[in-house]
């Protein structure tokens, strides 16, 4: 048996050949063209992305719906995007017409929001419309609705207008825009109208200022939208001048039935307190004071007196935080129910203190009359109670400037166990 060797000379020549003959098959394509439409109208959609996965190549639909483009060999998918409907992926097979019917997505209507008697899309509105979701309101146990929205919402100032439970909240959406009419936005809770002065409600005399937003379970919300511009009063009227917070709450959703249980605990305490004297340091600043005066001191014998009492010990403690939430929903394809009972109870840090709120709320969507007629029906029980101590006030009356200042020579309790009082 021979075996052939080429020469040199001879490779030179059939390798260029060997490539020209391979060439074709490296670089083989194929042309595919087709029609895209919208899988409920039946009509053609322009506009569409048709690109060869894997690879640049692509075109888009034209008017009428119908593309054609020229694929690799190596090119065995299409894949068919367009802004409103779900993205497709379809092979080729060896086909040369390869048609699609796109589904609208359903999400993409997340993107318009309404406002005034019109809708626009939200990427129109970046400036005048804020976002809140329920689960972001969630990952914080908070007593109300607009605490939810604190440093959560751009551009809408959230300040606590008492640290007390239930206490008061400030919500500026569009600045401050009347003096005495009040700046606070309208709250809209599944289309019904709640406009809250937390300024001066209740906040009379020595009463810190309530919250009326308080008595809605923030984790029956599913959503939140926040109006900023002028559009709000198209609908609103006057009402809505200083912004409009749209509320949501959860509804049912077709299948089977779901329980779902959210609870939480938590434990709070004084950050700081303020450093006061002691019944010892008191006594000999007293005496100081009596011998600048010219008077016999007060305290003969100082150290006799110990360390006394501080009173913010005494009016302070552990508060606890306690949120709890139970939710049914389900039903089929023409009933629909969400039922939902909450506990939220804020013991605060200051003795006798405290705030607690049931709540319970069903919500019904029914389609018992026809396909294009929904009838829903919102109902809620909300009970609150609180227990108003005059902590946030500077002067007189205030339980914690008349702490700092109380003498730590006086006793807290009389020898039989009774409170000590004196009266001046």
């Amino acid at each position: 048996m021979k075996t052939a060797i080429l020469s040199p000379g001879k490779l030179a020549i059939l390798l260029p050949l060997l490539f020209l003959w391979s060439t074709p098959l490296l670089y083989a394509q194929v042309s595919v063209s087709g029609a895209v439409t919208d899988a409920e109208s039946s009509e053609g959609l322009p506009g569409v992305n048709v690109v060869v996965k894997g690879t640049n190549v692509g075109t888009v639909t034209d008017i009428e719906g119908n593309y054609s483009l020229t694929v690799p060999l190596n090119g065995d998918q299409l894949v068919f995007s367009s802004v409103g409907y779900v993205t497709q992926e379809v092979p080729i097979s060896g086909r040369s017409t390869v048609d699609l019917s796109m589904d609208p997505d359903v999400q993409s209507l997340s993107e318009v929001v309404v406002v005034g008697y019109g809708s626009v899309r939200k990427s129109d509105l970046t400036g005048s419309v804020a976002s809140v979701s329920g689960e972001s309101v969630k990952e914080f146990p908070v007593a109300s609705i607009d605490q939810g929205i604190q440093a959560r919402a751009p551009g809408v100032q959230v300040t606590q207008s008492s640290a007390a439970p239930g206490g008061g909240v400030s919500v500026r959406i569009r600045g401050a825009n009347s003096i005495n009419s009040g700046s606070e936005p309208l709250y809209v809770v599944d289309g019904f109208p709640i406009y809250p002065n937390n300024n001066a409600y209740g906040a009379g005399g020595n009463r810190r200022p309530t919250n009326a937003l308080a008595s809605i379970n923030p984790n029956d919300i599913e959503s939140i939208e926040i109006l900023k511009d002028a559009s709000a009063t198209s609908i609103y009227g006057s009402r809505g001048s200083n912004g409009v917070v749209l509320i949501t709450t959860k509804r049912g959703k077709a299948g089977a039935t779901s329980i779902q249980y959210d609870g939480s605990y938590s434990l709070q305490q004084a950050a700081n307190t303020i450093e006061v004297l002691n019944a010892r340091e008191y006594a000999e600043y007293q005496n100081l004071r009596a011998i600048s005066r010219g008077i016999d001191v007060p305290y003969p014998d100082p150290a006799s007196l110990g360390e006394g009492v501080n009173w913010q010990d005494e009016i302070l403690r552990t508060g606890s935080l306690n949120n709890h939430q139970l939710t049914f929903s389900g039903g089929g394809e023409n009933t629909r129910y969400a039922f939902s009972g909450g506990l939220y109870n804020d013991q605060g840090i200051v003795v006798n203190s405290d705030f607690t709120r049931y709540s319970v709320r069903a919500n019904i969507d029914s389609k018992a009359l026809n396909d294009k007629l929904t009838i829903s029906t919102s109902t809620s029980y909300n009970r609150t109670s609180t227990q108003a101590l005059p902590t946030d006030r500077g002067g007189p009356g205030g339980l914690i400037i008349s702490t700092i200042g109380q003498t730590p020579i006086e006793r807290v309790f009389n020898d039989d166990g009774t409170y000590h009082l004196e009266l001046y």
